[in-house]
C-alpha cells in the first residue's frame, strides 16, 4: 500500500482490518472466482478524483489499445482540446498509472460504446484455463481464444523478447517476416535467458508462472 500497489483480497479474516474496499483496495467474496475475477479486470474508481469529475464508481473503464473514433463527434465536441486540458491541468494526472488511458476514461466516461472483445485480445485471457474461470460465458470465451480480430500483446514481456511466451507469439513472428525487419534477432539471449526457456517448454504454462513468482 505504501507503493501504491493495488491491494486485491478475499472479504474475510484479518485481512479486512487492513483493506478497506473502493479505498485502498478492493474485497472479493471468499470462494467466488467471478467475483475475483471481476475486481481483477475491471477496476473500479482508477480515477482518483473521480467524485470531482461526476463519475459513478461503478462506471467501467475501457481499454484504449484499439479505439474506433467518430470524427465528427470528436472535432464537434472538442474532444482533443478537453482530453489535453484536463492531462494539464488535472492535479492528479501525474501519479496516474495509465496516462492517455486514464485521461480519455475521464473525460469520456459514460460515452462511449464497447466493441467485440476480438477487437482487443489482451493477455489476461490466457490466465483462465477455462472459460468457467474467467469473467465471459462460454462462447465469448472461446470467441475471444480462438477468433481475435487484434492481438494485443499488452505486457511487459513484448513478442520481441526471448523469453516472451504468449501463445500467439508465432503470429507476430510470421508478420514479422513479411517486413524489412525479417531478419531481426532477439536482443536478449543470454545463458540464464536460455536455461529458463528450455524450462518454459519442459513445463506446464502454470507452473512456469508460479515460479516466476
Amino acid at each position: 500500500m505504501y507503493c501504491s500497489t493495488p491491494i486485491i483480497s478475499s472479504n474475510s479474516g484479518g485481512t479486512i482490518e487492513v483493506v478497506r474496499d473502493k479505498v485502498n483496495g478492493r474485497l472479493f467474496q471468499p470462494n467466488n472466482s467471478h467475483d475475483l475475477c471481476e475486481k481483477i479486470l475491471i477496476r473500479t474508481c482508477p480515477i482518483k478524483n473521480y467524485k470531482e469529475l461526476g463519475i459513478s464508481d461503478k462506471a467501467k473503464h475501457f481499454n484504449s489499445g484499439v479505439l474506433v473514433l467518430n470524427l465528427n463527434v470528436w472535432r464537434k465536441n472538442n474532444l482533443y482540446e478537453k482530453i489535453i486540458e484536463y492531462i494539464k491541468n488535472d492535479k492528479y494526472f501525474q501519479e496516474s498509472l495509465y496516462h492517455d488511458l486514464d485521461a480519455l476514461n475521464a473525460i469520456l466516461s459514460n460515452n462511449w460504446k464497447e466493441l467485440d472483445h476480438r477487437w482487443n485480445q489482451i493477455p489476461h485471457i490466457y490466465r483462465f484455463s477455462s472459460w468457467d474461470k474467467s469473467p465471459f460465458n462460454n462462447s465469448i470465451y472461446h470467441n475471444i481464444i480462438n477468433s481475435a480480430f487484434i492481438i494485443h500483446y499488452a505486457s511487459h514481456s513484448k513478442p520481441w523478447h526471448f523469453l516472451n511466451d504468449h501463445p500467439l507469439k508465432r503470429e507476430y513472428t510470421k508478420y514479422l517476416k513479411m517486413t524489412d525487419w525479417r531478419d531481426y534477432k532477439y536482443k536478449d539471449i543470454t545463458f540464464n535467458n536460455a536455461v529458463s526457456r528450455v524450462i518454459q517448454y519442459l513445463l506446464p504454462r502454470r507452473i512456469v508462472s508460479l515460479i516466476k513468482k
